[in-house]
């Protein structure tokens, strides 16, 4: 009578424990499989004020004239449009536009230059917290539009391939919600081959 007893109040209190730890391995493997928006796989854009840090513009008017040159900046923007493919991995197109890039010439403006730069790019991240750096390569094209007002016949207009190479960072203020820091070298070739530039870009991220 005694090992029947035993046998029934085994069963019974495994029928009222098990459910219970049935829902405790549930509730982890939930867990453990959870990725926070930031990291997941989705769209995402980005805004960002930039500036141009010209690397080239003024070695070209150097080449014309033995004055002092100064260059001048105005702020542009950059529009990126991504998806985070992999944890590690993304991939977006990033659209760049800078204009009223001056060379200075005795305190006249001898060359003005509106710079447009459109790149696939390839971005990887090591780290998938609140703070996420990345790395940067990406390949396209780059249009410049310079004005001459100096006479020299100075001419560096027109499209070209371009690439462009840098690292950034994401700080995540939210899952969805970033500000978005970057620095990337920008490297034309062909016609426009002297024209390269830093690029700066502060700004606004929202991950989908």
């Amino acid at each position: 009578m005694l090992k029947e007893l035993v046998l029934i109040g085994g069963i019974a209190l495994l029928a009222s424990v098990g459910p219970v730890f049935a829902k405790q391995s549930a509730s982890r493997a939930r867990e453990s499989s959870y990725m926070p928006a930031r990291s997941s796989p989705g769209g995402y854009i980005s805004l960002s004020a930039s500036i141009g840090n010209d690397q080239g513009l003024a070695d070209k008017a150097k080449a014309v004239t033995s004055s002092r040159i100064e260059v001048e900046y105005n702020l542009g923007f950059k529009l990126k449009l991504g998806s985070r493919v992999l944890r590690y991995m993304a991939l977006e197109v990033e659209l760049e536009y800078l204009p009223g890039v001056k060379a200075v010439i005795e305190g006249v403006t001898a060359y003005n230059t509106d710079i447009f730069t459109g790149t696939a790019n390839l971005k990887l991240y090591p780290l998938n917290g609140r703070i996420q750096p990345y790395l940067l390569i990406g390949a396209g094209f780059m249009n410049v539009w310079l004005e001459d007002s100096s006479g020299s016949g100075l001419s560096a207009s027109g499209p070209g391939p371009a690439f462009r190479a840098g690292l950034g960072l994401d700080l995540y203020m939210t899952d969805h919600l970033a500000l978005a820091l970057d620095v990337s070298y920008v490297l034309p070739t062909q016609q426009i081959s002297d024209l390269d530039y830093l690029s700066i870009g502060i700004g606004i991220q929202y991950k989908f």
